[in-house]
């Protein structure tokens, strides 16, 4: 079961703080229903109406960027970067459905090597019990998709995904770039769908402008790998050039300022313009 996901910050966000309580409440009892029935962030008219909303208060959403207004409906804003997709629920509980017919299908093994006599097992190793079926339904299961308490946050986040040798070089080259380093397998399927479209240099200039956007901020408060790659994010970056031996870092080098020296006096060397060596003689009634 997915869960809609509602940031501890939300509350003073300066797109929430001027919105009524009862939009507020229409945004999350949706986003819930949205999360429910897989609609990828879609609210029908009629949906927002059963809800207890009202047209005021969606028009509230839509003037506060939160929604956007569409056919039949609104829908969400970013709901991609934040939220759990239909597509990859659906891909999660069939990969729960497979882990837990393979179980199964050991557990069965195992009840029918009991029926067989000593003589007929005495040539075999013995059996890990526990490497072949002991996990429960629940250990094989989707891991639970409910929001985990945060923790103080630290450098890196944690990444469970494959190794980089899983992935193809293009990928692993965006991916040293880009700023946060989170649910690493779904970011290569966004990556591989839009390097169909779009060049590689293209999708690590626009990571690295981002990056640059973001030095020093919470890497927890930026966008999800995945998400920016189907939200087309390259797009609203200012391109810069990528160099791949200094990803995201900013210039050291010293900025230099430049002063027009004065020019010399034709008669003193080294005196500057106006020159305190020609005022000195003039004063002494000196010709020169």
């Amino acid at each position: 079961m997915p869960w809609f996901k509602v940031d501890d910050g939300f509350h003073g966000h300066p797109k929430v703080v001027d919105l009524s309580m009862a939009a507020i409440g229409l945004w999350t009892v949706a986003g819930s229903w949205c999360a429910k029935y897989l609609t990828d962030g879609f609210v029908p008219d009629r949906t927002v109406t059963r809800l207890g909303g009202s047209p005021d208060e969606a028009a509230e959403l839509v003037k506060s960027v939160l929604w956007d207004a569409a056919e039949g409906g609104y829908q969400f804003k970013d709901w991609e970067d934040y939220q759990p997709l239909k597509e990859e629920v659906e891909a999660e509980r069939l990969a729960a459905q497979e882990r837990m017919k393979k179980v199964r299908a050991a557990k069965r093994g195992v009840r029918a090597n009991k029926d067989r006599t000593d003589d007929e097992r005495s040539g075999e190793q013995p059996a890990n019990v526990r490497d072949v079926f002991g996990r429960s339904s629940e250990e094989v299961r989707v891991a639970p998709s409910h929001p985990i308490p945060s923790h103080p946050s630290t450098s890196k986040e944690v990444d469970s995904s494959p190794a980089v040798s899983n992935y193809s070089t293009e990928f692993a080259q965006w991916w040293e770039v880009y700023p946060r380093k989170a649910s690493k397998a779904d970011a290569a399927k966004a990556f591989t769908a839009a390097r169909k479209t779009t060049d590689l240099a293209t999708l690590t200039a626009g990571a690295q402008s981002y990056a640059l956007l973001n030095i020093g901020q919470d890497k927890s408060l930026l966008k999800f790998p995945a998400g920016w790659l189907r939200s087309r994010r390259w797009e609203d970056e200012d391109q810069v050039a990528f160099t791949p031996d200094k990803a995201w870092q900013p210039s050291q080098a010293p900025i230099q300022h430049h002063v027009a020296r004065p020019a010399d006096c034709p008669i003193h060397a080294n005196y500057p313009m106006p020159c305190d060596s020609c005022a000195r003689d003039r004063d002494e009634g000196r010709e020169f």
